[in-house]
C-alpha cells in the first residue's frame, strides 16, 4: 500500500544528508530513497532551466521505484523547481524554503536578517519574497556563497581555506547588524560550528534540516501516508562516489552502502 512505500530524498550532493539526518531521526518508522546528484554538483552556478531539468529527471527517477513522497532537500532546487517537479509526480512535494522561512519569522527579534545561499538560490529572490509576503518590513541581507559548496563537497570542512571563504562571505552580513541567519543552502550546517565561531552567539542560526523533518511529519499525516508497518533499510544513491558522500552516509546509517547510478539513466527522464 501507498502509505508503506519509502520516501524519495534528492541533493546535488552531501549537504542534503543534513536533512535526511534529521527526517530518519524525527520518523524511525520510514524508509528513504536518498539521491545525491555529485556528478553534477553544485548546482547553485547553473541556469535556472537547468536546475529545473535535473529536478524533473530525479523525481521521475525516483518515483520509478515507486517512492510516496518527494522531498528536494536542495535549497537551489526548492527556491526554482517546485512546481515543476509537481507536474512529474502524483506523489506530495517538499522543498527547504518554507520551514526555513516559518522558523526564520518566529527567532528574528529585529527584522533584520542574514541570508547566506548559492548565487542561484540568492538570484532566486525565493526566500526573500517568501520573508516580505509574512512581514513586509522585513530586512534581508544576502551573500552569494559560490566557492563554499565545492569545498564542502571535496572535504574541506574544517581549517583556515575554509575559515577565509566563510569570513569573506559573513564579514558584510555581520556589518548588517542581523539578528537571524538562514543557513540557506543544506550543505551550509556541516561547518555550522565554525559559522556560530564567526557570528557569536547574539545571531540565531536557522537550519532548514529539523523544521523540514516537521514539514514532513505533517505531509504524511495530511495525505494519510504514515508508514503502519516496520520498513526496511535505508537506500543511498549517488551520480558519482565521492570520499565525502561515503563517509557523510555514515552520520545517517553506520553501516550504509552507496551505490552508483549511471547518469544517463537520468537524461531521458525529463
Amino acid at each position: 500500500m501507498a502509505h508503506n512505500l519509502p520516501i524519495g530524498v534528492f541533493d546535488s550532493g552531501v549537504g542534503g544528508l543534513t536533512v535526511l539526518r534529521e527526517m530518519v531521526h524525527a520518523l524511525p518508522g520510514e524508509r528513504f530513497v536518498y539521491f545525491g546528484d555529485t556528478q553534477r554538483a553544485p548546482y547553485g552556478g547553473k541556469t535556472p532551466e537547468t536546475i529545473i531539468t535535473y529536478a524533473r529527471e530525479i523525481t521521475r527517477y525516483l518515483n520509478a521505484w515507486p517512492v510516496k513522497a518527494v522531498v528536494t532537500a536542495c535549497n537551489t532546487e526548492s527556491a526554482y523547481a517546485l512546481e515543476d517537479m509537481r507536474k512529474v509526480t502524483r506523489s506530495p512535494v517538499l522543498g527547504v524554503l518554507e520551514p526555513a522561512v516559518r522558523r526564520t519569522l518566529a527567532v528574528t527579534r529585529t527584522g533584520r536578517v542574514g541570508l547566506m545561499a548559492t548565487k542561484a538560490t540568492v538570484e532566486s529572490g525565493a526566500y526573500q519574497a517568501m520573508l516580505r509576503r509574512h512581514r513586509p518590513d522585513i530586512a534581508v541581507v544576502t551573500s552569494a556563497c559560490t566557492k563554499l559548496v565545492p569545498l564542502i563537497e571535496a572535504g574541506e570542512t574544517t581549517g583556515s581555506a575554509l575559515e577565509a571563504v566563510l569570513r569573506m562571505y559573513l564579514e558584510p552580513l555581520m556589518s548588517a547588524d542581523i539578528d537571524t541567519l538562514i543557513l540557506g543552502c543544506t550543505h551550509y550546517p556541516l561547518v555550522a560550528d565554525r559559522i556560530r565561531a564567526i557570528v557569536g552567539p547574539a545571531v540565531t542560526l536557522v537550519d532548514p534540516a529539523r523544521h523540514t523533518a516537521t514539514a514532513l511529519r505533517r505531509l504524511l499525516e495530511t495525505h494519510n501516508l504514515t508508514a503502519t508497518v516496520p520498513q526496511g533499510d535505508h537506500v543511498f544513491l549517488a551520480s558519482k562516489k565521492t570520499p565525502a558522500m561515503q563517509r557523510l552516509i555514515r552520520s545517517v546509517k553506520a553501516d550504509a552502502k552507496l551505490e552508483l547510478v549511471d547518469i544517463e539513466a537520468l537524461h531521458w527522464q525529463k
